[in-house]
């Protein structure tokens, strides 16, 4: 077995115990200590070796605000092919206020200037160099190096900051572990070194109802050489049913699942089933978890009656035969509360941002900010319809869906004050 396995405990996926590798890497990213009876001080202890921050209830100290209106608006419903986006993957700003959008329909860098003006693409569909089979999984690094990784074909293509092709590297990261485990995705981190997803499949058949396998996240250096193990966790929640000899998988309403983000020096992990996120430093390998209690969201009857009429509607654009959709959703039960946390990013400075659930007639998502002590900061009200991608010091660079989905990338003011 890897070396990669060799703290691997199935237990893990429930349970608040995280398994470390290099153990002698541990550190403590903290020192002072808060005290429990005031609803703006965290509660900083040691456990084994991993800093735990826990927030409480505690209440922000500043509620940071975004511009009303985008100050720059790159989409278009139709027109000009350089302005018509599809499937994006991913954007960010460069260093000298360019803005690249990774355009996963057109397998395309896309470059605009800081007014949102096209100025060129590179890229595109092919297998040459410089040319992309697909472009779903992107990064930036500090020095404005992009990459575009593609699982399938298990390999890396490096950009200059100017769209043009530096180097094409194979990145076999299955052979970091043997059956039953395998990899499904990796990303290029700030330092170079990847973080690995690492799943554990089952062959042996499971009884109707939930089920969450296994997930590792493993970071390892560029010539695929182990460094650590930050977490353990469940994959997304699946609710099986048996139609004759063969199991009918779905996603579970409300489904918890994995969530992974990294930023300047830091990379955060967490199960959407908690409020409890892994956070792991690349240039110490100190480890630290973040708590925060948050009111639990129901799962009322007009949520339930939502996700049966959008699943239906999903369903039917594949080639699933109907009896075994609705058999499927008769027997599939709903959780009391929704997940208390829907997805994780982090700021260029490495700060975390987490999107708080609410309810489904919110217009706003709550995003809780916290500095990389592991404190609570401040508070973000962001658009439902909007997906964070860069968030910069007095900026944030997001997609934005309309109702007939089509795609923009907006660039808006962030003020902290």
């Amino acid at each position: 077995m890897s070396q990669v396995l060799t703290d691997y405990c199935p237990s893990c996926v429930r349970c608040d115990t995280m398994r470390l590798i290099h153990t002698s890497l541990v550190a403590l990213l903290l020192t002072a200590c808060g005290t429990s009876d005031s609803p703006n001080h965290a509660v900083v202890r040691d456990s084994a070796g991993i800093t735990i921050v826990d927030n409480g209830t505690m209440v922000a100290p500043t509620v940071w605000t975004v511009s009303a209106e985008p100050t720059v608006n790159i989409g278009a419903m139709d027109g000009a092919d350089e302005y018509l986006l599809n499937r994006v993957a991913g954007a960010f700003k460069l260093g000298d206020g360019r803005i690249v959008i990774a355009n996963g329909g057109s397998a395309e860098w896309r470059f605009y200037d800081a007014a949102g003006m096209f100025l060129k693409a590179s890229g595109g569909h092919g297998g040459g160099p410089g040319e992309l089979r697909a472009l779903f999984e992107v990064s930036l690094l500090p020095d404005d190096t992009m990459v575009a990784f593609d699982p399938a074909a298990r390999r890396a293509d490096w950009y200059d900051d100017t769209g043009v092709f530096v180097r094409r590297t194979q990145v076999d990261v299955g052979a970091l572990v043997e059956p039953p485990f395998y990899t499904e995705g990796s990303h290029i981190l700030s330092d170079r070194s990847l973080l690995v997803r690492m799943y554990e499949s089952e062959p042996r058949p499971h009884p109707d109802g939930v089920y969450r396998s296994p997930l590792g996240f493993v970071r390892v250096t560029e010539d695929l050489v182990v460094r650590d193990t930050l977490a353990w966790v469940g994959s997304l929640e699946n609710y099986l049913i048996h139609i004759d000899d063969r199991v009918v998988p779905g996603a579970r309403p409300f489904a918890r699942r994995a969530v992974e983000t990294w930023g300047g020096d830091y990379v955060y992990v967490a199960d959407t089933d908690r409020y409890d996120i892994y956070a792991y430093q690349l240039s110490t390998g100190a480890h630290m978890r973040i708590r925060r209690e948050v009111p639990p969201v129901p799962v009322t009857d007009a949520d339930r009656a939502e996700f049966v009429e959008s699943y239906r509607e999903f369903m039917g654009r594949s080639r699933r035969p109907t009896a075994n959709l609705e058999r499927w959703l008769a027997a599939v039960t709903y959780p009391a509360t929704k997940p208390p946390i829907q997805d994780l990013r982090a700021d260029r400075a490495g700060w975390l941002w987490v999107a708080e659930t609410g309810s489904r007639e919110d217009s706003t998502v709550t995003w809780s900010v916290f500095d990389t002590s592991g404190r609570l900061h401040a508070w973000v009200a962001l658009p439902v319809r909007l997906t964070l991608l860069d968030i910069g010091d007095d900026y944030i660079l997001a997609r934005h869906r309309d109702e007939l989905n089509v795609e923009f990338v907006r660039v808006y003011t962030l003020n902290k004050e």
